[in-house]
């Protein structure tokens, strides 16, 4: 759960350029992990270093938006 804060924190970052690696990697390690937003550690931590944009994203993702 340590890589996936630090990803979201790394998103955030007005310097960080291009995303998409890291939003692929959270995707691919809670994928790896079988988290999803129901899993209160896992959602608790993408609140947390992602916000409320985070959380709107993954779930953009599960349901194939992105």
């Amino acid at each position: 759960m340590a890589l996936i804060a630090l990803k979201l924190y790394a998103i955030r970052q007005p310097s960080r350029e291009d995303t998409a690696k890291d939003w692929s990697d959270v995707f691919a390690l809670a994928k790896a992990h079988s988290l999803s937003l129901d899993h209160e550690e896992f959602s608790t931590i993408v609140l947390k270093h992602g916000r409320e944009s985070a959380i709107e994203r993954i779930r953009e993702a599960v349901s194939g938006g992105d």
